[in-house]
């Protein structure tokens, strides 16, 4: 008996932020997970630092 596992259709994001604009570079990543949800991807996977924390 083999075990079966569910597929998951995975998503990575190769962007880049907005400079110096957090709120926009949110807006851009919140667009880019619903096109990869809407092509049917449950994890979604951004670099690290895409938004920044700094400047403030």
């Amino acid at each position: 008996m083999s075990d079966v596992y569910p597929r998951t259709k995975i998503a990575a994001v190769q962007a880049a932020p907005i400079f110096l604009k957090r709120e926009a570079t949110v807006e851009k990543a919140c667009a880019l997970i619903k096109e990869a949800a809407a092509k049917g991807a449950s994890v979604i996977g951004f670099p690290e630092g895409f938004i920044p924390g700094h400047p403030l």
